[in-house]
């Protein structure tokens, strides 16, 4: 691809929802730290102008050459050269080769568009482009022996294509860029972004068996009609599952297949690469392609990024296999989160103050910009009326200390980070916004080590300013820090799943706890759901027992679970919950089977409970109770198919409902149908 320079410059750009690792210096082998970065697989950064690129994957480890273009604040131009392993956390490496006046003059403005590939018998070649003061584009070479330093080759006698096939001049701006070099029965074949001498748009064709004498051969493929024609830029070849691939930049990310290097381009039909920009590259990983490619700020005309993804190659033309929108979260209400990560920095684009993200992506419940790209307006955003509520995958807490960059709403309430014990269901800790900026803050969760948590991430606001904003949230360690404490383990004997109990009758609950890596203070067995949504305490066996005779409630359930939480001394607490089962179902009859429905949402209101009985006579009642078992409101009565859809505002005195947790439990003749829900304001 031809970056244009200074004054008009076109062009450069890491949660998955990433979740990366971090190692703190400990005496002991600490297992890792997670870390949730939400940036996605990419490369560059708001402030850089990142161009033409190629990658190799060695043992495992991906070795990103890129070209590094002028800005304000970095007006070198060089070859960089950044590793990774996983396409998100990249890192720097000393460049391949710098653009400097002090260079040869064929490459003292400018180095551009690099092309690697291994040479027989060990080491590597690295084929780009050198522009002089005259501008007019050569092609280089370099070899390595371990894709770190790189020395010139033949670098006297830079190749220059044959001015009868091509329209090139040494005395002024001239193509030959962007080469592709491919390998075959010791002949390398050179493909390039050249003009045919009559100003067609071509991919140009060398072949040589030492990369020094070439010989030049007519263009692969011609595309366009004279000089108003664009450029065939970044031109390359892939060979996959028994196919060859040839694409290039000309309009948009285009792609044609064939069957060898030398085929009939011109007869081949032309699709369009998808979510392109230019400068594809096409890699096999396996029985895939990774499409890597350039990718255009919606902001900024000066900033591109590389960007990431894979294609499905189970048909042709190709089309991306949609990643994961919030890698390592789900999303469990509302629509703030839906289309996140964010990219950019839309208070900036906006004028107002920035909120300063670490890298290109970032969590917020107010912005909405899922990837650079046209489609999108420069700094648009869901607004403030959006809510939602996203909670992490469960994950064993190792570290001592939990850490975010935060920013939004000063609303613990209702726009907040929490960590949350699984097992208990209980706040460990909890962060709130403060800025406009996103802002570290840290705590301590030293005697949480060990047990099975999750982030939640809550914005329940819609007044101007309620949201939240969240970047580089995970855990950290102090230095020495030893290994965790090891978590208790349960195991359920009885109830095994399935059976019908009756209701307030006894049955005898069997269950094993494996003591782990210390004492274990006290047993509880609760009542759940099946979601486990809902924790009702009903018993506490002895410690050192396995089994306990257990009074069931007086309340028909069709899925019911239970849940034993064992509270080691430590502070590392495990559980385990059973298999489903029911209680009193004597018609055998799901409930939701005969029309019966109780949920829970959240909008501008607070929480609201959504629902209909049954198609039966008998009416049916909507209560609300409090964490110790009070009802606290009946707010519905019906019957026949009913719904509702209602906001508890007021309890049984008629005084407004206290914020906090409540369970909503709808009951009709023998069917309840229960739910919990958090009443915020």
């Amino acid at each position: 691809m031809r970056p244009f320079y200074a004054r008009h410059s076109l062009l450069a750009w890491c949660l998955a929802v990433g979740v990366a690792t971090l190692h703190a210096p400990p005496a002991s082998a600490l297992p890792p730290l997670r870390q949730w970065t939400f940036e996605r697989p990419s490369y560059g950064a708001l402030d850089r102008n990142i161009a033409d690129h190629f990658l190799v994957n060695q043992n495992g480890v991906w070795h990103l050459f890129y070209t590094n273009l002028s800005m304000p604040l970095d007006p070198a131009v060089y070859i960089g050269h950044a590793v990774s392993t996983d396409l998100i956390n990249w890192t720097e490496h000393a460049p391949a080769i710098v653009a400097s006046p002090g260079s040869p003059d064929w490459r003292s403005r400018g180095v551009w568009a690099p092309m690697v590939l291994a040479k027989p018998g060990g080491g590597w070649v690295m084929a780009y482009t050198g522009v002089s003061s005259t501008s007019a584009q050569r092609i280089g070479f370099l070899t390595s022996n371990d894709l770190e330093t790189w020395t010139p080759f033949n670098d006297s006698l830079p190749f220059e294509p044959d001015s009868i096939r091509y329209a090139w001049t040494a005395t002024a701006y001239s193509n030959a860029r962007d080469p592709h070099l491919v390998l075959q029965n010791g002949v390398w074949h050179m493909l390039y972004c050249a003009r045919r001498v009559d100003g067609a748009p071509a991919i140009g064709h060398a072949e040589s068996a030492d990369l020094v004498s070439w010989t030049h051969d007519d263009p692969l493929l011609v595309q366009g009609g004279g000089w108003s024609s664009p450029d065939m830029e970044s031109p390359a070849v892939t060979f996959f599952g028994g196919k060859t691939y040839l694409y290039w930049t000309q309009f948009n990310n285009v792609v044609a297949q064939g069957d060898s290097l030398l085929d009939d381009w011109a007869a081949k039909p032309v699709t369009i690469l998808p979510a392109g920009f230019s400068a594809p590259e096409l890699t096999p990983i396996g029985n895939t392609l990774l499409y890597s490619r350039r990718r255009l700020s919606p902001c900024n005309t000066f900033q591109t990024y590389i960007w990431f993804d894979t294609l499905d190659t189970n048909t042709y033309p190709f089309q991306i296999l949609p990643p994961h929108p919030l890698t390592g979260f789900t999303v469990l209400s509302g629509t703030a989160f839906l289309s996140q990560p964010s990219f950019g920095d839309g208070q900036a684009d906006r004028g107002e103050i920035p909120a300063d993200p670490a890298g290109l992506y970032w969590l917020s419940s107010r912005e909405y910009l899922p990837e650079p790209s046209p489609s999108y307006t420069c700094g648009e955003e869901h607004g403030a009326d959006q809510t939602g509520l996203v909670a992490s995958d469960p994950f064993v807490l190792n570290g001592d200390s939990v850490a975010v960059e935060i920013q939004g709403a000063n609303s613990p309430d209702s726009a907040y980070v929490l960590l949350y014990d699984e097992c208990t269901q209980t706040t460990i800790t909890r962060f709130t916004g403060s800025s406009e900026t996103l802002t570290p803050m840290h705590t301590s969760v030293g005697n949480a080590r060990g047990r099975t948590v999750s982030w939640r991430i809550a914005d329940l606001l819609t007044r101007p300013g309620g949201w939240i904003g969240i970047d580089n949230l995970g855990e950290r360690a102090s230095a020495g820090l030893a290994d965790p404490p090891v978590t208790p383990t349960v195991a359920w004997v009885a109830p095994a799943g399935g059976e019908n109990l009756q209701r307030a009758h006894t049955f005898r609950i069997r269950y094993n706890v494996s003591i782990g890596g210390g004492p274990v203070d006290s047993l509880v067995v609760y009542l759940t759901d099946p979601q486990s949504s809902v924790l009702l305490r009903q018993i506490k066996p002895s410690v050192g027992s396995t089994n306990i005779l257990w009074t069931t409630p007086d309340t028909l359930l069709y899925t019911a679970r239970l849940r034993m939480v064992a509270y080691a001394h430590s502070g590392a607490w495990g559980c385990a919950t059973s298999n489903s089962f029911a209680i009193g179902a004597s018609t055998g009859v799901d409930p939701s089977r005969l029309g019966g429905l109780l949920r829970v949402s959240y909008d501008a209101s607070g929480a609201r409970l959504e629902g209909r009985v049954a198609q039966l006579q008998e009416d049916g009642v909507l209560e609300v109770f409090d964490l110790r078992g009070r009802r606290v409101a009946v707010p519905w009565h019906g019957h026949d198919g009913q719904s509702f859809s209602l906001v508890i505002g007021r309890d049984l005195a008629g005084q407004r409902l206290a914020p906090g947790v409540y369970f909503a439990r709808l009951h009709q003749a023998d069917l309840v149908w229960q739910t919990k829900f958090v009443q915020f304001r």
